[in-house]
C-alpha cells in the first residue's frame, strides 16, 4: 500500500515538472502572439480575394456562354446640353429641352392663326386657320371668306383648347365677335362690342377687349362676361398720350396687365407696367422701366405675356453698335418685387438702319412653349420651347402673293 502511494507521489512530481520545462516565458508569449496575428490576416486577405475572384468568375459566366475578360464597356452617356447664351441667334433646329434643363415634350401641334385664302384666285382677305406647328401647312379653315369690305382680327383659342374667338369689322356698326369649336364645327356671334384685339381669360369666362373708341373720348378696357352677357367699362389709369405696348390675362383671371410707354421722342414719360384687379376695376402701378439700369419693354404689338404667377413676360431691345445688329430678347419680370430675369434672343435686326419687331406673345397653358411674330422685310412665325427659337414659315412682307401666309398664331 505505501509503495503505491510513494509511486503516485513520484509520477505527480514528474508530471509537474514536465509542465513546468516547457511553460513559456513572456517574450516567447508575445513573439506567438504576433505570429498568430499574422496569420490570420494573412487567411483573411486570401478569403477576400477568393471571394472577389469567384464572384467576377460567376458574373462574366453569366453574361456570356464563355468566361472572358474581353466583355465589350457600356456606351458613355453625353453629358445634358447647356442652356445657351441670351447672344445665341435663333436657329431652325428644334431643341428639345426647356431653358431649366428640365425634359420638354414640345410645344403644341397647332395653333390659330389668320392666314391668306386657299388659291390665289380667292379674295386676299385672310381667315381664321389652324395651322401645324411642325409644318407650318394649314390644317383646316374655321371661318368662311369674309364679305366684302370687312375685315378679321386676330383669333384667340381659350385655354382648354376648346373654343376659338374672333373678331369680323365691317362697315361703320360695331364689331361682332364669333365663336367657333377648334376642332371645327358651327360658328356662333357671342358679342358686339366698341373694341378690338380681343384676349380670353385662362378660366373661360370673360373677353377683355381694348376699347379704342370708348365712351366719352376715354380709352380703356371692356370687360365681358360670357355667362352673364354683361359688359363693363374700365378707363386707362393715364391719359391717351404713349402707346400701349401689350397686356394680358393673370393665370388665376383675377388681374390684367399693361405696359405702356412711350413712342415719340418728345414724349416725356416712363415705360410702366400697370396691373387691373378685374374684380375691383382699381389699377395698380406695379413697376417702372429704367433702360439704364435693366431691361425695358419695346414698342410692339400685343408683346406681353403672362405665363406663370410670377413670370411676366415681354420683349426688349438690345442696342447694337457699330457693324453688330441690336438683338431682341425675352425678359421675365416679377409683378410683385420688379425684378428682371433675362432670357434667350427671339430675333435680330437685319442691321442698325434695318430693325425688326417682335409682336403676339402667346405661351401654351402649360407656360413652357412661346410663339410669336417676326416682323420686318421678311415676316417669319417662330415657337420657342428649348434653347432657341424654331422657326415655322417666313414670307416676304412686300410680296403681293399672300397666298396662305400669317404671322404669329395663338395656342
Amino acid at each position: 500500500m505505501r509503495e503505491d502511494l510513494l509511486k503516485e507521489q513520484l509520477m505527480r512530481y514528474a508530471r509537474d515538472g514536465a509542465e513546468q520545462a516547457f511553460q513559456p516565458g513572456p517574450a516567447e508569449i508575445r513573439r506567438r502572439a504576433r505570429r498568430h496575428y499574422r496569420r490570420v490576416a494573412a487567411l483573411s486577405v486570401t478569403g477576400v480575394l477568393l471571394a472577389a475572384g469567384v464572384g467576377i468568375g460567376l458574373g462574366l459566366y453569366g453574361r456570356g456562354a464563355t468566361p472572358t475578360m474581353q466583355q465589350p464597356q457600356p456606351p458613355v452617356t453625353s453629358p445634358a446640353p447647356q442652356v445657351v447664351p441670351p447672344s445665341t441667334a435663333p436657329t431652325t433646329k428644334p431643341h428639345p429641352t426647356t431653358t431649366t434643363g428640365a425634359v420638354h415634350t414640345g410645344p403644341p401641334s397647332s395653333f390659330v392663326t389668320l392666314v391668306g385664302p386657299p388659291n390665289p384666285s380667292a379674295s386676299q382677305a385672310p381667315r381664321v386657320g389652324v395651322v401645324s406647328t411642325s409644318t407650318g401647312k394649314v390644317i383646316r379653315y374655321l371661318s368662311g371668306p369674309p364679305a366684302a369690305g370687312a375685315s378679321v382680327a386676330r383669333p384667340v383659342v381659350s385655354a382648354d383648347r376648346r373654343w376659338v374667338y374672333y373678331t369680323v369689322s365691317a362697315g361703320s356698326g360695331p364689331p361682332q365677335t364669333y365663336r367657333v369649336p377648334f376642332a371645327g364645327g358651327p360658328t356662333t356671334k357671342v358679342a358686339e362690342t366698341a373694341g378690338g384685339n380681343l384676349v380670353v381669360s385662362p378660366d373661360g369666362s370673360k373677353l377683355l377687349f381694348d376699347a379704342r373708341v370708348a365712351p366719352g373720348g376715354r380709352y380703356g378696357f371692356t370687360i365681358r362676361d360670357l355667362a352673364r352677357g354683361a359688359e363693363r367699362f374700365i378707363p386707362f389709369p393715364f391719359p391717351q398720350a404713349g402707346d400701349v405696348f401689350g397686356y394680358a390675362w393673370s393665370p388665376d383671371s383675377r388681374q390684367v396687365a399693361l405696359v405702356r410707354g412711350a413712342v415719340l421722342d418728345n414724349e416725356r414719360f416712363p415705360t410702366q407696367l400697370f396691373l387691373l384687379d378685374v374684380a375691383t376695376g382699381r389699377w395698380q402701378e406695379a413697376v417702372t422701366f429704367d433702360a439704364n439700369h435693366g431691361p425695358a419693354p419695346e414698342v410692339g404689338h400685343l408683346n406681353v405675356a403672362w405665363p406663370a404667377a410670377r413670370r411676366l413676360a415681354f420683349v426688349a431691345r438690345i442696342a447694337g453698335s457699330g457693324t453688330v445688329p441690336g438683338k431682341h430678347q425675352l425678359v421675365y419680370v416679377d409683378p410683385q418685387t420688379g425684378k428682371l430675369t433675362p432670357s434667350v434672343v427671339l430675333a435680330s435686326d437685319l442691321n442698325n438702319l434695318s430693325r425688326v419687331e417682335v409682336n403676339f406673345l402667346d405661351f401654351d397653358a402649360s407656360g413652357r412653349s412661346l410663339i410669336y411674330a417676326v416682323e420686318g422685310i421678311q415676316v417669319s412665325t417662330w415657337w420657342l420651347g428649348g434653347r432657341a427659337p424654331v422657326r415655322v414659315s417666313q414670307f416676304a412682307a412686300l410680296s403681293t402673293d399672300v397666298n396662305r401666309a400669317y404671322k404669329g398664331g395663338h395656342w
